[in-house]
């Protein structure tokens, strides 16, 4: 029997229906590709660097970081040097150690000694008086400042800062006896040997720099000079033997105006 012959009506329809069959895959071909993308925007891993890259970010971030370990060294470096110029103290022990450079100064041939202990006295007179003014101490007794006075006749007599003195056996008669200075005490109230020393150092190499030969007009000025750079303690009774911050830098810069 012999095969039947397709009609053009029937390879028509088969033409039509495979380009509709190859449509329909294109579309969802379209529509598949267009759904991956949109997972791989809304992914989360999406916005995460690959691990190369975060290594890379973080090699960036440690070479930019800045070094705080050298500005807190020069931080501690700034308090250490603060610390070294600043002590505290009341004032009497202050204004012995000046008297005593001052008396120094202007009379070498004293012995470091008798120097701290004319400074001895210096503070000792203005403790009184100041304590006498401010109503912490009494008034002086007629009877017994006039016998003072006569004992204290003996010995040769020194000025210095305004204070006249008898000196004995290397001290100051005060009181009717000699008062020697005590070394030990200064550097115990200095809280040290060394703050002693250094202030001590700052006082004469001041003075040495800036008033050779000008020791008559030292002699007159030198108190004044002291209450410029003593602690700063309250006035009146609430600063009576209270302590203050002698800055080393101050007196420095104080004694060589």
């Amino acid at each position: 029997m012999a095969p039947r012959k397709t009609t053009a009506a029937e390879s028509s329809d088969s033409t039509k229906q495979t380009a509709k069959t190859q449509g329909t895959a294109r579309s969802t071909r379209r529509s598949s590709r267009i759904k991956d993308l949109k997972k791989r925007e809304t992914s989360p891993a999406a916005d995460q660097p690959t691990p190369r890259k975060r290594k890379r970010t973080a090699v960036k971030n440690e070479s930019a970081s800045p070094e705080p370990p050298a500005k807190k060294h020069s931080s501690q470096g700034n308090q250490s040097q603060k610390e070294q110029s600043t002590i505290l103290i009341n004032r009497a022990p202050v204004l012995e150690l000046w008297s005593a450079c001052v008396a120094h100064f202007t009379h070498p041939d004293l012995a470091w000694s008798t120097c701290l202990s004319i400074g001895s006295t210096i503070a000792s007179i203005t403790a009184i008086s100041k304590g006498r003014s401010i109503g912490v101490l009494s008034p002086p007794d007629d009877v017994k400042d006039k016998r003072k006075k006569r004992d204290r006749g003996d010995g040769d007599e020194i000025k210095v800062m305004g204070f006249r003195m008898h000196i004995r056996d290397g001290a100051v008669v005060f009181k009717g006896k000699p008062k020697p200075g005590k070394e030990d005490s200064l550097v115990r109230r200095f809280g040290g040997e060394d703050c002693l020393q250094r202030t001590r150092k700052v006082m004469e190499s001041a003075l040495e720099k800036s008033w050779k030969g000008k020791e008559d007009e030292l002699e007159k000025k030198a108190f004044s000079l002291y209450e410029k750079f003593r602690p700063s303690v309250a006035a009146g009774q609430r600063g009576w033997g209270r302590k203050g911050e002698l800055v080393l830098d101050k007196v420095e810069d104080t004694i060589c105006g």
